[in-house]
């Protein structure tokens, strides 16, 4: 295929055709198209993704906020005891029936208390605590951050 300038400086293909076809010119916007919807969907994933971290954040808040107050406690603060003697906590996502449950907007948090953790020795008496903070997140399921301590008892 033969192609010329012509004098008056468009590009002309040998046969006398001029620019482009209605076929390139499909294709190219079907190109176009497919580029604008992909960054779209990216942006969209972006903004749910930079949501959940703003409630990750908040959630973490919260927990060090709750953390740093049992620490303050003292050892024997109604806060910091068992109420019913039971440490019925399976380790895995919430508490199935916590001690203690506190609301804080959005974020339910929730304790509960095994005295004598490190066993009945009296030199070290020490209290394990483990607390979930929950909120419920897009879509409506529940997102759950477990935190686990213990306390000590200072003498």
């Amino acid at each position: 295929m033969n192609s010329t300038s012509s004098t008056d400086g468009t590009f002309r293909i040998a046969g006398g055709h001029k620019g482009f076809s209605l076929l390139e010119l499909m294709l190219a916007i079907a190109v176009f198209t497919v580029g604008v919807l992909a960054v779209g969907t990216i942006q969209v994933k972006s903004i749910k993704t930079t949501d959940t971290a703003k409630y990750v954040s908040e959630d973490l808040s919260v927990a060090s906020a709750m953390l740093e107050r049992m620490a303050a406690l003292d050892y024997n603060h109604p806060d910091l005891t068992d109420p019913d003697g039971i440490f019925d906590d399976d380790g895995v996502g919430e508490l199935d029936n916590p001690d203690f449950v506190r609301q804080f907007g959005r974020y339910t948090v929730s304790w509960e208390i095994f005295e004598n953790y490190m066993g009945t020795s009296p030199a070290l008496p020490a209290k394990r605590i483990s607390m979930t903070v929950s909120w419920k997140g897009d879509g409506g399921q529940t997102r759950t951050h477990r935190f686990e301590f213990v306390k000590v008892l200072d003498n």
